[in-house]
């Protein structure tokens, strides 16, 4: 069982990652409105737990996990391919299978 607290940025990438990964541990970021006061959060949980990353194969995704690189370096890194996270057109870790989150991590 994954121990670190998981790092997403929406409920729906939540519900997925816990169908693929059971109880988990995990925080959503509310997309790029990622608030000072989570990011503090994630960093004391680095501290705690370990934090891994988690988010869109896309722009905003990499904007986030940059955002969070800087503010805990410490933190790990787990990533999809766009083709793994696409549906219709829409990119996310939402629409990724539990098997490929499962070989994700």
């Amino acid at each position: 069982m994954i121990k670190e607290l998981i790092v997403v940025e929406g409920k729906n990438d939540a519900h997925a990652v816990r169908r693929a990964l059971g109880d988990v541990d995990i925080l959503w970021t509310e997309g790029f409105g990622l608030s000072k006061e989570k990011l503090v959060v994630i960093k004391a949980a680095a501290r705690h737990q370990g934090v891994i990353v988690f988010t869109d194969p896309d722009t905003i995704g990499e904007r986030i996990r940059e955002r969070i690189r800087r503010f805990v370096p410490e933190a790990k890194h787990v990533y999809l391919s766009k083709a793994d996270a696409l549906c219709d057109g829409d990119v996310g870790v939402e629409h990724a299978s539990p098997g490929t989150i499962r070989e994700a991590f």
